[in-house]
């Protein structure tokens, strides 16, 4: 049988940027609640001037997107903190799905600054908007490169995950 460490002493050894990571699943947490909050406030709005049942259905769908990720961050973000091998795992998955969309959204949005925005159906998108776009898709895939790289490849944290 494996002897448990105190509490005290799991969290003493977690390096610390195990725990940095943590609180950007926290920093995670908090933007999701922020979204819910303003995609409910949407879900109102529409409710009083569209009648549009689709789009009442889609954002209140989108709130609960938003607060099922708040809580997964939430207790992700604990149990890196208390060197919990599910919450290192499920952390690299995050990170590879993150990787993955930030270059998918960076493609559509590089085609779509070089197209002058009409590849939504004619219409034309603000450059402004699309490389503000870009710059978060860029930030969101450095993050999630740096945090994945960092989980998987450093041996100090594979070995207290392991």
């Amino acid at each position: 049988m494996e002897m448990q460490k105190p509490k005290g002493e799991v969290e003493s050894t977690v390096p610390t940027g195990v725990k940095i990571v943590s609180v950007l699943l926290y920093i995670g947490m908090a933007i999701s609640v922020i979204f819910a909050g303003m995609s409910l406030v949407g879900s109102a709005v529409l409710a009083f001037t569209s009648s549009s049942i689709m789009q009442m259905i889609l954002l209140v769908l989108v709130v609960v997107g938003y607060v099922a990720m708040a809580i997964l961050f939430f207790f992700v973000a604990r149990g890196l903190r208390k060197a919990k091998k599910w919450a290192w795992i499920t952390t690299l998955v995050l990170s590879i799905l993150g990787i993955i969309y930030s270059i998918w959204m960076l493609f559509f949005y590089i085609v779509m600054f070089t197209s002058g925005g009409s590849v939504l159906g004619g219409g034309t998108v603000p450059s402004l908007s699309i490389l503000l776009s870009i710059t978060i898709s860029s930030i969101l895939l450095i993050l999630c490169a740096a945090v994945g790289g960092y989980l998987g490849f450093n041996k100090g944290v594979r070995e207290i995950f392991s």
